[in-house]
């Protein structure tokens, strides 16, 4: 990667950078890196010969571990509520809004970079990157070919009271997952089917808090599916 973009990480690409059709960002989750989604690619890559897979890592470092980081903090019930103190809940909100503008300006980078708009994009983030997801990718200024959310949820309270571009997306959610409870997984779904997004929604009814071969499966159907 160059080294002015806004973001730097592993990526994979079989073929020749003038060969890509599409462009397909993997975001991790919290406290981990680019290196875990990016070994998705790695199986992909002989399915996909045309798409640069890339996986950025999120812009803070994470407090336990060397190698990780994070898109924000977060408390651990996953929720922002009254009994933390407002200075917290200023500098997470605060760090959530710096880390939409940096992957934000990343994708339009990447479209310039490349020459390709945004229609052959796709935001592909697991738990907190599923986060990320779901908030840039309907906000841009265009549809993207298609947003999948792995084991997450729409973090922003007020998602509907902002202008939504309206790019197809994927939501599945483990039935077993004790970090992001399946509650998150309805919700979720409810508020996107409400303003009348595209959605396909799977809950997995054996998977806990991870990616099995049935998700990389269903995820890689929707991608060629609106590639």
């Amino acid at each position: 990667m160059k080294e002015n973009l806004p973001l730097t990480g592993p990526f994979v690409l079989k073929g020749d950078t003038d060969k890509i059709k599409n462009i397909i960002i993997m975001l991790h989750g919290y406290g981990s890196n680019g290196n875990d989604l990016i070994q998705i690619a790695k199986i992909w890559k002989e399915k996909f010969p045309y798409s640069y897979f890339v996986a950025p890592n999120a812009p803070y470092k994470f407090h336990h571990i060397p190698s990780g980081y994070m898109w924000f903090d977060i408390n651990k019930d996953d929720v922002v509520d009254t009994d933390i103190a407002d200075k917290q809940k200023k500098s997470i909100e605060s760090d959530f809004l710096k880390s939409c503008d940096i992957l934000e300006d990343y994708i339009y980078q990447l479209s310039k970079k490349f020459k390709l708009g945004l229609n052959k994009f796709f935001l592909l983030g697991f738990s907190q990157g599923s986060m990320m997801s779901l908030e840039v990718g309907t906000r841009l200024d265009q549809k993207l070919a298609g947003i999948i959310s792995l084991s997450g949820r729409i973090y922003t309270e007020n998602f509907n009271n902002k202008n939504r571009n309206k790019s197809p997306i994927l939501i599945i959610h483990g039935a077993k997952d004790e970090i992001i409870k399946t509650h998150r997984f309805y919700e979720t779904c409810e508020i996107l089917k409400k303003f009348e997004f595209n959605v396909e929604s799977y809950l997995i009814r054996d998977l806990d808090h991870s990616i099995s071969s049935e998700v990389m499966s269903i995820s890689e159907n929707f991608i060629l599916l609106n590639q």
